[in-house]
């Protein structure tokens, strides 16, 4: 990752990872054992991309707006195995506000947005795809976070 500080009142950071599911337990697997249980979600490594702004237009005020982007570790053809988990939303934003009291105290508060991604593909059998079946998985997040902090000396900058 990359940050700089440009000037007192303006913070900018950029961040890449690559996440590699494909060599996690429970996370490589796909398919179904010779028992018939499903064996894992088969998700692929993917690259992720994040970027954020903090900006503090007054000595107590801060506030911040990121972007994410990530790859999708599903592929299509795997969208059964993973009904239960459908982590296929790739771009996320997020906007934040924080307030920091005399004597160290501060609220921040934040939404994030994830916006709508879908995948599909054939319901699977351990013999195989079922001709014309189709299982779709589609996800999408809305969420509003507060935290607290104590930093004594923070509300003296």
């Amino acid at each position: 990752g990359v940050a700089i500080h440009a000037m007192d009142s303006f913070f900018w950071g950029f961040d890449a990872k690559y996440v590699t599911y494909a060599q996690t337990r429970g996370f490589k697997e796909s398919g179904f054992a010779a028992d018939g249980a499903v064996q894992g979600f088969g998700w692929e490594n993917i690259w992720t991309l994040s970027t954020g702004l903090e900006f503090q237009p007054a000595s107590r005020v801060v506030t911040r707006l990121g972007y994410n982007h990530s790859g999708n570790p599903i592929p299509d053809a795997l969208s059964m195995f993973n009904a239960p988990a459908p982590a296929v939303v790739q771009h996320h934003a997020t906007l934040g506000l924080g307030y920091r009291f005399e004597g160290g105290f501060g609220v921040d508060v934040a939404y994030y947005h994830a916006f709508e991604n879908s995948i599909a593909g054939p319901m699977q059998t351990p013999a195989g795809p079922m001709p014309g079946t189709q299982v779709r998985s589609s996800l999408s997040e809305n969420s509003i976070l507060m935290g607290f902090s104590y930093a004594p000396g923070a509300a003296k900058k």
